[in-house]
């Protein structure tokens, strides 16, 4: 056979095709590609089955990761549909996952849709997602602490509880912040001085939410840590309590009901019971014969039994030389029996 009549062999590049099997994709669930896929979605289903693939190898296959790829998946979390917005987080994990060298780039690009919701009041769709993928990373942590952790901490999470779209991702916020103190105790006191630089004043909702973080971190198991911030906590809570608004007041009450609060304010009824029981005496006079003064009053029940003694001298101070403390006193000892 002559040489012009030889067939040319195409040149493969390096990549094995047949590790993309038919068997990878049940475990990988990847979606039916179909006619009505645009050429976006079919090169990401594509890109997706590729990353998902139990064959993808990190040494060798993660080079052909380009840093353009990280962006544009990024991008596409902005979707506004949820399944779409799930389905890139998962195939972004699958990278963090993999390719380590691209790690400290998917941070900062998470880091990036954060400071432009901080700083340039931009709404975003995919906040939720991303700080659930942070849990993830924050899992991941060992010690010694970085720098970078503590930037996360007082740098991102803190200020995402300033945004009025702080409903949307309280949940996977709150999972994120809490995840850190656990790791971090000695975080806790300057985490908790700057949360409360930030109290909103005029949202009600937003405040509900402070008040249901607060009683997170309460429950973190470093009993000294905790302690020390105790009296800045409840001091803050006893303003909540004497709020002008009565859904504050009331939804601060529900602090005592939930019974490991209520266990880590017995533990430490000593320190806290001065700080609260005045405020609640106020309270329980101000709203005699409304709803709340039975609530008030559970509250004072609680406190009475933690220690008898503590309680009748506070109140019988706050009594003294107040003369509209001292007409109400037989109605208000009689209310908190």
């Amino acid at each position: 056979m002559s040489q012009k009549n030889k067939i040319k062999k195409p040149k493969m590049n390096n990549f094995d095709h047949s590790r993309l099997t038919d068997s990878d994709a049940s475990p990988c669930k990847i979606r039916k590609l179909s006619k009505s896929l645009s050429k976006k979605q079919a090169v990401t289903e594509l890109f997706a089955s590729f990353v998902k693939t139990h064959r993808f190898r990190p040494n060798l296959d993660a080079q052909r990761i380009h840093k353009i790829i990280v962006v544009k998946l990024v991008e596409r979390l902005e979707s506004k549909d949820a399944n779409d917005r799930k389905f890139m987080q998962d195939i972004l994990r699958r990278i963090y996952l993999n390719c380590i060298d691209l790690r400290p780039f998917i941070r900062s690009q998470y880091n990036d849709v954060f400071f432009r919701l901080i700083f340039e009041k931009n709404d975003f769709l995919c906040i939720a997602e991303i700080l659930d993928a942070y849990y993830d990373i924050i899992m991941g942590f060992t010690q010694p602490v970085e720098t970078e952790h503590e930037q996360l901490l007082f740098k991102i999470l803190l200020p995402l509880h300033k945004p009025p779209s702080l409903p949307k991702y309280f949940n996977q916020l709150i999972k994120c912040v809490i995840a850190l103190l656990i790791q971090n105790p000695s975080f806790i006191e300057k985490y908790l001085k700057g949360f409360l630089r930030i109290w909103p004043k005029t949202s009600i909702t937003k405040v509900t939410y402070f008040l249901n973080e607060i009683g997170r971190i309460l429950l973190i198991k470093d009993e000294q840590r905790v302690k020390k911030v105790l009296p800045m906590v409840f001091n803050h809570i006893s303003k909540c309590l004497c709020n002008e608004s009565s859904k504050i007041s009331e939804y601060t009450l529900l602090l005592w009901e939930n019974y490991e609060v209520l266990e880590v304010i017995d533990r430490n009824h000593e320190l806290i019971i001065p700080i609260v029981q005045p405020h609640l005496l106020r309270i329980l006079i101000r709203h005699l014969g409304t709803p709340m003064q039975s609530h008030v009053s559970i509250v004072l029940c609680y406190l009475l039994k933690m220690n008898n003694t503590l309680f009748k001298s506070l109140t019988s101070m706050c009594m003294c030389g107040k003369e509209p403390m001292k007409a109400k006193s037989s109605i208000l000892l009689e209310h908190i029996k």
